[in-house]
């Protein structure tokens, strides 16, 4: 099970290890290629590109990087990932509204086997998700 908060965490570590933390990146060549291959293929696809050159760079990422960019990057380790269980806090909260819409369409389409709780205050966010809830409306019910 994986607990996404609103505010990632990176360690100081070179940007790829830090996206995939906490798991380490993997030591056989095979499984390396494929887990940088994800990375490049997926900072593409957030406009992210221009971070390639730095996966080899050791840095505090949580000072130099922006929320909404550090988002997409958790984005990125949760699908490399691929957990079970997510439960994620205002993921997408820092982001412009197309890197929102492509954070969850990439989570429902590439985890379908995952079960994913997602609490936010987008109820343009709450589309597409097999359920949703608000909280507002139980609560006044009461």
């Amino acid at each position: 099970m994986v607990f996404v908060p609103q505010r990632p965490y990176y360690p100081i570590a070179t940007l790829a290890e830090a996206i995939v933390y906490p798991e380490p990146l993997p030591t056989q060549p095979q499984a390396l290629a494929h887990v940088m291959q994800q990375i490049h293929d997926y900072l593409g696809r957030f406009d992210l590109s221009k971070l390639t050159p730095q996966l080899d760079h050791s840095a505090d990422w949580n000072k130099i990087l922006s929320l909404g960019e550090l988002q997409k990057l958790q984005i990125i380790r949760i699908l490399i990932q691929a957990p079970a269980w997510i439960c994620l806090d205002e993921p997408t909260s820092a982001m412009d509204h197309a890197g929102r819409r492509l954070a969850l369409s990439l989570l429902l389409e590439e985890l379908k086997s995952s079960t994913i709780v997602m609490i936010t205050h987008g109820v343009e966010e709450a589309a597409g998700w097999d359920k949703s809830y608000d909280m507002h409306a139980l609560t006044a019910e009461n």
